[in-house]
């Protein structure tokens, strides 16, 4: 959130008849006005203007969030800090809980079911400069390489994947899938190893193309441990044919490559990586 601070300038003048407790100024006298935090008024007299400076936070904001995915009214499907729709089974964490009272984690779905997808899905205006970091905490090595998130609706998709690595680590890998004609896949880059049953801050930064042939489009992977700022890119790629709009997000497990993992604090944004 950017918050927005103003500074106004009036004549002492004009300063007395605003504050009556300022009485025997002249009008060549200046008085400098400093509104603080509590609301309260520091006024101190000089031979400046009146300077009028807002040191709180007014009441006009910037909001660049789109959606902010917390779970923190108990429930999975919730309009304000839950999803619009998910694919059981699922399970809202309380006793393990990534941040906060709750998180959501994926559950193993039964051998012989039809559907072998669990996740969780949000829809959001679509964006040509996408911001997005999320909490993510892998519970077992993955046995397979797993699709834990995806960006996109149609043409083109951007994925991340945990893919194997030790009984102690995996390695998150960042792909493009482009199916506009017929299905690739370009792997833009892996991670250093991430740990197993630790709680990681993974992050996007995915920008459409300026055209259609640009072939210009950016993607960009982050990741942090804990609540740590993330660092420089682990990857980037910033010739890429980015197709369709950025305008859902499903994470869980999106393919038959089932991965325990527990996820919170999704954050949506246009413009500016998203805090912790």
């Amino acid at each position: 959130m950017r918050r927005i601070f103003a500074l106004y300038v009036i004549s002492a003048m004009g300063a007395c008849a605003l504050f009556p407790d300022l009485g025997g100024l002249s009008g060549d006298a200046g008085v400098d006005v400093d509104f603080v935090a509590d609301a309260s008024l520091d006024v101190t007299a000089t031979d400046a203007a009146l300077d009028v400076k807002l040191d709180a936070p007014s009441d006009v904001t910037i909001d660049s969030r789109l959606k902010n995915i917390t779970f923190e009214n108990g429930a999975i499907v919730d309009a304000i800090l839950g999803v619009q729709a998910f694919n059981p089974p699922v399970v809202l964490e309380d006793a393990g809980a990534l941040s906060g009272k709750f998180s959501v984690g994926t559950l193993q779905p039964a051998a012989d079911a039809s559907d072998l997808t669990t996740d969780f899905t949000q829809d959001f205006a679509a964006q040509n400069d996408l911001w997005v970091s999320m909490m993510v905490r892998v519970e077992t090595p993955p046995a397979q390489v797993s699709r834990f998130v995806k960006f996109g609706s149609s043409v083109t998709t951007v994925e991340a994947f945990a893919a194997p690595d030790t009984n102690t680590t995996f390695l998150l890998r960042y792909k493009i899938r482009l199916t506009a004609s017929g299905t690739t896949d370009k792997t833009i880059g892996d991670s250093l190893p991430q740990p197993i049953g630790q709680t990681v801050r993974i992050g996007f930064h995915i920008v459409q193309q300026t055209t259609p042939d640009a072939g210009d489009g950016i993607v960009q992977g982050y990741v942090a441990l804990g609540t740590a700022p993330f660092g420089t890119a682990f990857t980037t790629s910033n010739q890429e044919t980015m197709l369709g709009p950025n305008d859902q997000i499903v994470f869980g497990v999106s393919t038959p490559n089932f991965l325990s993992a527990t996820f919170d604090n999704v954050r949506i944004d246009f413009g500016q990586m998203p805090e912790p």
